[in-house]
């Protein structure tokens, strides 16, 4: 949010509605976690037929003894992952941003869209 610019009452409803509403949420995954359902369908599980819900399909993959995979922690992607560092300061004008034109071409972006020149 803060690389995207946006507003100090923005931020603080997203903020509230996830610090008030996500905790409920986190405590149903952790309770799913340590009762053994599965939060991802490893590769043979993931056609699900047409009509079964995925609740039917977690069903049926707990009673087979699907669990989660392992998952590798630290590791290098998740580094900003658990801090509030931003690669840019969002709040300077000479900070460089980038965004997508109409023909989907990235280009870097200040106070005013950088063109890229045709040849």
């Amino acid at each position: 949010m803060k690389e995207s610019d946006v507003g100090w009452l923005k931020k603080t409803f997203v903020y509230e509605g996830v610090v008030l509403r996500g905790a409920a949420a986190w405590q149903q995954n952790q309770a799913e976690l340590h009762a053994g359902w599965a939060k991802f369908a490893p590769p043979e599980w993931r056609l699900i037929p047409p009509g079964v819900p995925w609740v039917k399909q977690r069903k049926a993959m707990r009673a087979k003894g699907v669990r989660d995979p392992e998952f590798i922690k630290n590791q290098p992607f998740c580094k900003y992952g658990d801090s509030t560092e931003v690669p840019y300061d969002a709040t300077r004008p000479n900070s460089v941003k980038y965004a997508y034109t109409e023909n989907g071409d990235l280009v870097a972006v200040g106070t005013e869209m950088i063109v890229p020149k045709v040849k």
